[in-house]
Order: C-alpha cells, then structure tokens, then sequence
C-alpha cells in the first residue's frame, strides 16, 4: 500500500488511457507523438501517454523558474500502469556534479535485471530528491513519417522500446530516502541551506530557535513539498552544533552520509565473547568437528601481514615459497569471516547494512563486532586464525603466471609471523634493512621476493598503459581529544602499497 500518494476519485484520464490502450502488445492506432513543425524531416519526439501534459516540460524563460509540478499518481493509477509495463518503482540517483542528469535504477525485472533510465531535468524529478523511492512513467522516442512514408514510424503509430531506451519521470515519491538532510540555518530564521548540493534549499516548518549567534549545522527531514513550491518545507530533527565545531562536524559528516555511528551493544559483545572466548577454542572445536578438513599452515607457511599502522581489522595476508625453476608459490590469506557470521542471520545483515568499518579522525565505527573485527577475524601475529587461502604460482624472472601449476582454493588455518606497515616496507626497500632492524631477517627475505615479483609483474600489466592514483590528504592534531588540525598535507601511495 501505498501511503504518500495524493488520492484521487476511482476513474481518472489516466486510469481511462491505461485501460484503453495497449501500446506494448501491438502499437495500437492512436495518436499518441506530439506534432513536428515540419512534415518533411524525420524528428525524434517523445510519447505523450496517458496525459495531457507535455512529457518533457519547457525549460523556463530566462529569469524564471518554473514552479509547478505534475501532482503525483494515485495508487491505483500507478498499479494500473505497471500492469501495462508503463509504470516502474525504482530508486533516484542524482549525480553530486551534474544533478540535470538523473537517473532511475528501476527494480529487477523477471529477469534479474536491475536498469537505469534517465530522468531528464529538475521538472522531471518532480520533487523528488537522490535516495527516494519512487514510481516512474517510462518514455520512448518516436518518429513522425516524412511524405513519402518510406521511413520512420506513422503519425498514428508508437515505437515502443527497450527500457535501457526509455527517459523517465517521476509520477509519485513512495518513501523519502532515511537520511537526513544535513544544512546549515541562522538562528531566528527557517531557510536551511543543505550542505549537498544535490538539494535544493529548504523551509523549516517552524523558525530555528537556538538563542547563539552564528551559523548552525542541523540535520532536518522533509515532510511536505507542494506542486506551486520550488522549496520543500522540512522539520528539525535534532541540532548538531555551531558549523566549525569539531564535534558537529563529525556528526554532520556521519549524518550526511547515512553512517552508523553507533557501537555495537556490549550485550553483543559480550554473547560473542562468551559462545567464542578465545582463538585456541574456535580452531580446536574446528579440529575436532565433522565438517571439511582444512589446511593446517601453521607450521608449513610464514604468513605476513603488511597495513597502515592504525589498522586494527588485519584481514589478509600473504605467504611465498621458492619452487624449483626459479617459480615462486604465493599465498594470499583473508579472514574467514564466514565462520563467524552465518549468511542472512542478524549480525550479517546489520554488518551489510554498515557496509564497511567507517575511520574518522578521532573515532573507528567497525562492521563487526570488535570481538570478531579486531580479535577473532584478525589476523595477528602469533594468534591461529581461521582463513580463506589461495595459491597461484608466479615466474621469478617476468611476473607472468604459470599456468601449468594448478590455482588452489581452500579454507586453511594460519598463524600469522609478523604485522609489517607500509612505511616500514618502504624505508627498507628504499634504504636497506638495516633501517628498520625490527623486522626479522627471514621475514626480510620474503619481503624482498615479494617486492621484486609484484614489480615485473605490474610491468607487465600496465605496459603502455596510464596508472592513475588518488592522493590523500591527512591532517596532525594538537592532541586526541582536538578538532582543530595543526598541520595538513597530500600524499601518494607508496610503492608498498602500488605493489600489492
């Protein structure tokens, strides 16, 4: 059912064209293209079903803005137009840079496929905003015959599509998209100046009152926009804080994007704590159990780990031997995390729902549990862990793969032999061992192997071809408990990292 749809009486035009026409099953005889200026070109015009309105609407004059939009579908109307294919729900995507070019990924077919139509234009969005779930009218290009009727489709004919082909527009918003509207407001005043651009301003319902002076960040949700505003009117859903607050700021960033900032409870911390206490249990009940044996690695495989020195959740690995004919066997490890988590229980689902482990200056929102991220699932050095391995085997000399030794996939047991970072790899490579006389001779050896395979290879991968690469840019703090960055700069990835 749906409930943010304007009502409407049982028999509209609409209901009536849909019930009338079946354009998807043999074009049917009606005059449905808009007419040309010219009978003798053949010009491409989009089908007008089911209103009276022109499909795509008039750009506005210069100076104006068009403030009128098509009211939204009833129910009824839209179930009527997806029964003839017209008619398809889907979720808005808006481009941050080039918001005239937005897009509907409708829903998967019989198929399975999922499409993406273009919704042409501010108007054609019909106040909806990126994220909202919403109802569309798919379009299709048709063409008006020349005289000779020789090519292109009659005046009383409709080409109907694919629906890659179609444009689209929005005929109801279903449901406003979860997350909030993140602006800044004045105190006193209602206008909120949402901080992506992908909005347009908005008025709260009621003045904002806080009494401090200055701009403030709050985080609003839209509850009415009518068809004669441009501006939705919206509600205040909490206040966040001065702009240039460093808590504000944190939250603001966290809102905006919808980020969970919350932690996992300490009672799930605590029933995964109590059901897996420690890793010697988890591997010793897997030793024992009745399942598919796994590859015990523990003593046959030195197992290095190579992270930025922040990283707590150490999720792969790699391993390397020298195999004769100047081969090399390497091993890539990652963290069994399967075992762990069953697929489609609660705790699968809130990590999908959290997609990644979020890193903020001052605080980490892991995806998992902390006893399962940062403990059970990581893979530390000297702890047995539980993972997924694959080994392939490299030429020494070129970084070419040998394809006459087999891939190996399986689910393996490790202990990780040490936890190396990038900066560390770098300035040994890059200055000798001697410079970081920490890491253990052997553990050097395999390094260097590594590095020397992972080079000729990536030559081989990127001949005559552009590498192109971000460079992030990182701020130093006072203290950690300060917002306020003393020192800023860009850097590129390292070699170490180029490497893998």
């Amino acid at each position: 059912m749906i409930t943010s749809l304007s009502s409407r009486p049982a028999t509209t035009p609409i209901l009536t064209a849909l019930r009338r026409i079946s354009i998807l099953q043999n074009a049917a005889k009606r005059s449905l293209c808009v007419q040309g200026r010219r009978s003798d070109i053949q010009r491409p015009v989009f089908v007008r079903a089911f209103s009276t309105q022109p499909v795509i609407a008039d750009p506005p004059s210069p100076g104006k803005i068009a403030t009128t939009f098509e009211p939204w579908w009833s129910a009824e109307d839209i179930e009527a137009g997806i029964e003839t294919g017209t008619v398809r729900y889907g979720k808005l995507h808006v481009p941050a840079f080039e918001t005239g070019q937005a897009s509907v990924e409708l829903d998967a077919d019989d198929d399975g496929r999922r499409v993406r139509v273009k919704v042409p234009g501010f108007m054609a969005r019909n106040r909806a905003v990126h994220g909202d779930r919403v109802a569309v009218r798919l379009m299709w290009k048709a063409y008006k015959r020349d005289d000779s009727g020789s090519d292109g489709t009659g005046e009383d004919e409709v080409s109907v599509g694919r629906v890659e082909d179609a444009r689209a527009r929005v005929v109801a918003v279903v449901k406003r998209s979860e997350v909030p509207v993140v602006g800044v407001v004045r105190p006193g005043e209602t206008k909120i100046q949402p901080r992506d651009q992908r909005l347009p301003a908005m008025d709260l319902v009621q003045p904002f009152s806080q009494v401090d002076e200055g701009v403030h960040l709050v985080a609003c949700e839209i509850v009415e926009w009518d068809e004669a505003s441009v501006n939705p009117k919206c509600k205040l859903v909490y206040h966040l804080g001065p702009v240039g607050s460093g808590v504000a700021e944190h939250r603001a960033i966290m809102e905006r994007y919808g980020l969970t900032s919350q932690e996992y409870s300490e009672d799930v911390e605590r029933a995964l704590r109590e059901r897996l206490p420690s890793s010697e249990a988890v591997v010793e009940e897997v030793l024992r159990g009745s399942g598919p044996r796994r590859w015990d690695l523990r003593k046959s495989h030195r197992v290095i780990s190579i992270d930025p020195p922040t990283a707590r959740d150490l999720d792969d690995a790699l391993s390397v031997e020298i195999r004769h004919g100047g081969r090399l066997r390497i091993g890539v490890h990652v963290a069994d995390v399967s075992h762990f988590v069953s697929a489609h229980s609660h705790l699968d689902k809130e990590a999908a729902r959290r997609s990644t482990t979020v890193y903020m200056p001052h605080k980490t929102y892991p995806m998992l549990p902390r006893h399962l991220s940062e403990n059970l699932c990581s893979l530390l050095p000297g702890e047995d862990r539980l993972a997924f391995s694959v080994f392939f085997t490299l030429d020494r000399a070129t970084g070419c793969l040998c394809g006459d030794d087999p891939i190996a996939f399986g689910k393996s047991i490790i202990r990780s032999s040490a936890r190396l970072s990038y900066d560390e790899v770098d300035a040994a490579m890059a200055r000798g061992p001697s410079e970081v006389p920490q890491i253990d001779p052997t553990i050097m050896a395999d390094v260097e192997l590594l590095w020397d395979v992972a080079a000729k290879r990536s030559i081989s991968r990127t001949d005559d071809t552009i590498r192109v690469g971000s460079s992030k840019v990182k701020f130093e703090f006072a203290s950690a408990d300060s917002f306020s960055p003393t020192k800023c700069w860009s850097e590129s990835p390292s070699d170490s990292r180029w490497s893998q």
